[in-house]
């Protein structure tokens, strides 16, 4: 077991390191003292992301990529491997509804604005269109569902192994 944790440690270390390094390519980690934020521009709203919070939530995407798609190979048989993608989980259902969220806030509902008000005429109609957030939440939403299911699935598994073994 404590071969098997060393192992299993050494293989997240060697994931973190290369999804730092994916993220450095990315969003050019740089100085992150100093340049420690993003600007995204999304239709005439500047968004200034701190780049610490975006590696946060990239290191446990690609973590959980990488760590679903082994339990999986692994049939939920190996317990550190499990104990680590439950860990994963649990950060991920954490921090998706802070996702889920700015992503509605992002969506604008289709409808009509006039202008200028009501009161003062000549009055101008604006059709307000969806824009490509409102495609998005909802598959956010099943993802989030998705990673809801599948982690409370391992850790399920890892308290039914956990049992097996203390009998």
């Amino acid at each position: 077991m404590r071969e098997a944790l060393k192992k299993e440690m050494l293989y997240l270390l060697i994931l973190m390191a290369i999804s730092l390094l994916l993220f450095h390519y990315m969003f050019d980690l740089g100085n992150i003292k100093t340049e420690n934020k993003s600007v995204f521009n999304v239709h005439d709203t500047y968004f200034v992301i701190f780049k610490l919070e975006l590696l946060i939530v990239f290191i446990l995407m690609f973590l959980y990529l990488i760590y679903s798609v082994r339990v999986l190979i692994q049939k939920f048989k190996n317990r550190v491997t499990v104990g680590i993608f439950s860990i994963i989980s649990v950060f991920l259902i954490l921090i998706f509804p802070t996702l889920l969220a700015f992503t509605k806030s992002l969506s604008v509902e289709p409808g009509i604005t006039i202008y200028p008000p009501l009161s003062v005429p000549p009055q101008e109609k604006v059709e307000v269109m969806e824009n490509i957030f409102n495609t998005i939440y909802p598959v956010l939403y099943c993802i989030y569902a998705f990673i809801t299911v599948f982690g409370l699935f391992g850790i399920y598994k890892l308290g039914k192994h956990s049992r097996k073994q203390d009998t």
